[in-house]
């Protein structure tokens, strides 16, 4: 075949691919018209991936603000989407109905990591969820504290490798739980080496850029970076804090909730219905035509974009200053005063702290209380000797999988830098 012939058959390709996409917006009946939604935008791609692009904050404010709580989007090839982060709604898609809801993806998702949690469902998934959880206990944190003083160290010398080697690590307790199981429980080879792929990418981004945005926030906050060290230094008394008395640092908790409530890592997961079902509302949104609906009939293959982000900061439960980051609220600590009556009448589905930035039911993240502590641990010795100011770079913070810092909108590269200063001597 020569280049035109190629060129020709490229191009047909290409017609009959625009001419399938409006034969089925002209042909076919909307499933949600009277829905509304921002234009529909590209024939071909929709405006899904607006919200999902890198520079989408924005976008995203902008449209959730003028849409409500649950909307449409035009998805590629003239699909509708629904774009969700309406609590009742929620709590269908994550607990309620959760056997009803596919992960958008997860085929992809198995060919890059293999069956692990991020890619299996239903019994599978299940399965591995049950052999799993006793690795992220409070116990076996407790036993890992010491370990994450020592990696927050760097590790300064053979004694600490040493003792870094004695624990047990999460791998070896997986390996030695699944030799004990019953032949039902048990896990294939294939699935105990899929969950390292899953937990370096699901465990490593998430905490550090979890890290790194309170880092971000705290340079530019000097009234609250001074009050942490305080609370730190006191709970120290020259020895490294206890995994019980960490968790129960006041400030450093609100700080911790706070930044997770406003700037959530992953802000958006996607899902599938399996079959016709129907999605409830907290309260009537208003159509197209003025009407209100309280619930919204969903056919079997639709694609819903959940926004955690969006339901974290949603005003009509945390208030007007919802998107402002406040863990000392009308002078005491958001977290630790009442939470809004609208938020625990709510019913967020999610796991922790009414938020859905871990995600809630059978999908939740497994492993958010060892994320929690190793954010803790970190911040407490780097508050404890170190001050973080802002430099010169302009920070931009990009959507992604995980969201991740830029110098600057153009960049791709993952960096953040900050002026370090040593606020105390190492004893």
């Amino acid at each position: 075949m020569d280049d035109t012939t190629a060129l020709i058959v490229t191009a047909s390709f290409a017609g009959i691919v625009v001419l399938a996409v409006l034969a089925r917006r002209l042909l076919l009946r909307s499933n949600f018209p009277n829905l509304p939604g921002p234009p529909a935008g590209s024939l071909l791609t929709g405006n899904v991936h607006r919200m999902r692009s890198r520079h989408s904050i924005k976008y995203r404010k902008h449209v959730t603000d003028t849409h409500g709580p649950l909307f449409k989007l035009a998805g590629p090839y003239g699909a509708e989407w629904l774009y969700i982060y309406d609590p009742k709604a929620l709590y269908s898609i994550t607990i309620k109905d959760q056997d009803v809801w596919g992960k958008h993806g997860a085929l992809l998702t198995m060919i890059m990591l293999g069956p692990g949690l991020l890619s299996t469902e239903h019994h599978q998934h299940r399965k591995q969820r049950k052999m799993l959880t006793p690795v992220f206990s409070a116990a076996y944190l407790r036993n890992i504290t010491s370990v994450f003083y020592e990696t927050t160290h760097k590790l300064r010398d053979d004694e600490a490798m040493q003792r870094l080697g004695e624990v047990k690590d999460v791998m070896s307790i997986l390996l030695r739980a699944n030799m004990t199981a019953s032949e039902k429980d048990r896990l294939a080879e294939e699935e105990l080496i899929a969950q390292v792929s899953t937990f370096i990418l699901a465990g490593m981004d998430t905490t550090s850029n979890a890290t790194s945005r309170v880092l971000h926030i705290l340079a530019s906050k000097t009234d609250a970076q001074t009050k942490l060290p305080d609370e730190i230094l006191e709970a120290q008394a020259g020895t490294e804090v206890s995994y019980d008395t960490l968790m129960e640092l006041p400030f450093l908790d609100a700080v911790c909730r706070e930044t997770l409530r406003v700037y959530a890592p992953v802000t958006t997961i996607s899902r599938y219905a399996v079959k016709d079902t129907v999605l409830g509302l907290s309260a009537p949104i208003r159509g197209t035509d003025g009407t209100l609906i309280s619930e919204v009939p969903v056919p079997k293959g639709t694609a819903v974009l959940c926004d955690l982000g969006a339901c974290n900061t949603n005003a009509a439960l945390w208030g007007p200053d919802a998107r402002e980051w406040k863990p000392e609220l009308f002078q005491q600590e958001r977290w630790l005063a009442p939470l809004p009556r609208e938020v625990e009448e709510a019913r967020v589905p999610g796991v922790y702290s009414n938020l859905m930035t871990v995600h809630g039911g059978g999908r939740s993240c497994i492993g958010f209380k060892y994320a929690q502590l190793e954010l803790k641990v970190v911040l407490a010795v780097l508050l404890a000797n170190f001050r973080f100011e802002l430099s010169d770079k302009d920070i931009v913070w990009n959507s992604a999988g995980v969201m991740y810092p830029t110098v600057g909108p153009v960049s791709k590269k993952p960096e953040m830098p900050l002026k370090v200063s040593v606020f105390r001597e190492r004893i």
